[in-house]
């Protein structure tokens, strides 16, 4: 790699963290011939999958993308990893993911569904925060709500409203100030509508 590849890479990752974007920095730590990589060879993988740089051929890309995507995925640091090339080298990388994960923000009380959804949603690579929400507690919940808005980046925030028809177009109506970049709210059909007119 040459000096003008390392300063557009490092400009790629400037523009991706103020982005609040998820990525990972591989770097080529090893490379045992036949390989067409070189120790000290630097890529940018996105959470899409997306490369900036160079990371050797077909079969070796898809391995290194697969792998950091997983790693972005999870809530792991930074990662060594080795692996056959096509043609029968072996090259070791080190993956450090950056970038804030994305976030679901649950509102509602405690039940089965919450608990479902948030276990789905940690697998497939959610930073999960759960706002628990009773009858009693509605107004500091919203108090706690608009803490939690002020302290997100909300073009990186999912909402799910789960309060079940208990005042939660209050909740809505607040989340929807910050305009994240998902909302969703758990209702029946004629909830949802009524919803919908409210605004």
């Amino acid at each position: 790699m040459g000096l003008s590849d390392y300063a557009e890479l490092l400009q790629t990752q400037l523009e991706l963290l103020r982005a609040g974007k998820r990525f990972a920095l591989v770097t080529v730590l090893s490379a045992r011939s036949p390989s067409a990589l070189k120790a000290g060879s630097k890529a940018i993988v996105e959470g899409d999958g997306s490369t900036h740089g160079w990371l050797g051929g077909s079969c070796t890309t898809r391995e290194i993308v697969d792998l950091c995507v997983r790693i972005m995925a999870g809530d792991g640091g930074q990662f060594v990893h080795s692996l056959e090339t096509c043609q029968g080298g072996v090259v070791e990388v080190l993956i450090e993911p950056f970038g804030e994960r994305r976030k679901l923000l649950v509102v509602g009380e405690h039940s089965e569904l919450i608990a479902s959804i948030t276990e789905i949603a940690r697998v497939v690579g959610f930073h999960v925060t759960h706002l628990s929400v009773t009858p009693s507690d509605k107004a500091e919940a919203l108090d706690r709500l608009g803490g939690f808005l002020r302290s997100v980046r909300p073009e990186n925030l999912y909402a799910l409203v789960a309060t079940m028809g208990s005042d939660d177009q209050l909740f809505v109506e607040k989340i929807l100030r910050v305009r994240p970049l998902y909302i969703g709210v758990v209702a029946g059909k004629k909830r949802a509508e009524a919803i919908k007119n409210g605004f």
